[in-house]
């Protein structure tokens, strides 16, 4: 494979036409202006199509440096490209992944806000980056993710000659396996570096993140952190987040985290984690998650926080309505605020979110909706199971358990943090003193595990005196037999 080439008096193109259905220009390369060169269109960064520019441009022959004007290219989009959203659509010489000239346009940019990466060629002159071998490397060279470059610039730099896709495979997703509908469209000239571009951007590795880069780190103390919502579980990584590198759960999720921001937040982490012995993992992560994925060691420290559960359902449905509210006011709904309409019967946002008294009519609604106010959400987010099964699970793998009655004190000794703050507070529609005996008892039947646990672990804390539980003095199902 010849080394890329960033001299701009060798490669030279133009795009003249970008449409939802059609593509056009020219490129060439002036020192062998009479063979034809190859471009490479990319769709919202992947890899549409290769094509080799081939077509009579009777504007360019006879013109100094292009030769008999054999040049052009015309490509037809089938199917056409989508009118509805904004697309940024580039072309790349194929040789050396520049752009051509006016190569690099969004359409319907006025549907969505127009991304930051826009495509820029690197420098004529940088440092060749070695290519990665294993997660870790990969990894490390993502931590050079500039946004205003994008990734592809990035990937420019790496230095592939003679890589194979079983290589850059491991290196990206820690396996070896890849399904064959994933390797036949790229398997084209410049194949190594637009595999990897389609690997780094593919769902599998969005979505397996979090697990890739704590395994690539394995000397890193890991502060795994099982956040119960609306157990002032966004008021700890506030402050955390400022101690330690970290990563969010909310990284996996397509929907929340795109591409750029993805790269972006993920090269802050890594440059930060050179420096710290410990990387902090934050967002609703299921402890059953860190447990089966074997990534919860004994030299790691798995935490987490409770609170009453009726008062936990409440939160959650004031911090839900808050949320509309807030969207209705923007006029820009969220991925979660769109979900919560949809679960409520409301097929669009209706006018009267801006009304209190709708939307305390709408709270009582959504406290009974199954999928909003889960049953025993303590349980379910410590692995699953009633109460004894889960306190038997965090004595087992040492899950250190405060709830937010002793949480101030806790947060002070544990972590050295003084503030008295409490982030990510929700307006108050509803209240307990404020519900029917209806609602309060069909509340209480949904929190039957939930209320053995908490009441365990409030007691133990009551009897030893000390903020958390760390130990258990008997065996849980006694524990909750004696709670009960």
């Amino acid at each position: 494979m010849v080394p890329p080439r960033y001299d701009s008096c060798m490669l030279r193109g133009h795009v003249d036409l970008v449409t939802h259905n059609q593509i056009a220009g020219w490129a060439v390369d002036t020192e062998r202006p009479n063979e034809p060169v190859d471009v490479c269109v990319y769709v919202d960064g992947r890899k549409r199509t290769q094509l080799t520019c081939g077509l009579r441009r009777s504007d360019l022959g006879g013109k100094e440096g292009l030769g008999d004007g054999w040049h052009g290219f015309r490509l037809s989009l089938s199917p056409p490209l989508s009118q509805s959203i904004s697309t940024r659509v580039t072309v790349r010489h194929a040789a050396d992944g520049s752009v051509l000239g006016k190569g690099d346009v969004i359409l319907n940019a006025g549907t969505n806000p127009e991304p930051l990466d826009l495509g820029c060629n690197p420098p004529t002159e940088f440092q060749r980056l070695p290519a990665p071998w294993r997660p870790r490397q990969m990894l490390e060279l993502l931590s050079l993710y500039d946004r205003c470059q994008g990734l592809f610039n990035l990937l420019c730099q790496i230095d592939l000659t003679g890589c194979a896709l079983r290589q850059l495979t491991f290196a990206v997703r820690g396996t070896l396996a890849l399904d064959e509908d994933e390797v036949a469209p790229i398997r084209q000239a410049g194949s190594p570096r637009d595999m990897l571009n389609e690997l780094l951007l593919s769902v599998e590795f969005q979505q397996n993140i979090l697990r890739l880069v704590l395994v690539a780190f394995p000397e890193k103390r890991r502060l795994l952190f099982v956040h119960i919502p609306k157990s002032a579980g966004s008021d700890l990584s506030h402050h955390l987040i400022g101690r330690y590198p970290s990563i969010a759960e909310q990284l996996r999720a397509l929907n929340w985290t795109d591409k750029p921001a993805l790269f972006e937040t993920l090269g802050a982490t890594l440059r930060r984690l050179q420096f710290s012995d410990s990387i902090f993992v934050r967002g609703h992560v299921n402890l059953a998650y860190y447990l089966e994925q074997g990534l919860a060691r004994p030299c790691d420290r798995l935490f987490t926080i409770l609170r009453d559960p009726v008062e936990t359902a409440i939160s959650q449905v004031n911090y839900i309505l808050t949320r509309l509210k807030r969207d209705a006011l923007t006029g820009v709904y969220e991925p979660d605020t769109q979900r919560w309409l949809a679960l409520l019967g409301l097929e669009g946002p209706p006018a009267q979110l801006s009304s209190e008294t709708f939307l305390v009519q709408l709270g009582r609604q959504a406290l009974r909706a199954q999928e909003i106010v889960i049953a025993n959400p303590m349980c379910h987010w410590l692995g699953g199971g009633n109460a004894s099964a889960v306190l038997k699970r965090l004595a087992e793998h040492g899950v250190e358990t405060t709830n937010t009655r002793c949480y101030p004190e806790w947060r002070r000794q544990r972590w050295g943090i003084e503030a008295d703050t409490r982030m990510n507070e929700s307006i108050k529609y509803l209240r307990r003193d404020t519900l029917t005996p209806d609602d309060l008892a069909y509340l209480e039947s949904i929190s039957v595990e939930d209320h053995k646990l908490y009441q365990a672990v409030d007691q133990h804390m009551l009897d030893s005196g000390a903020c958390a539980v760390t130990d258990w003095p008997a065996a849980p199902a006694e524990t909750v037999a004696t709670a009960a």
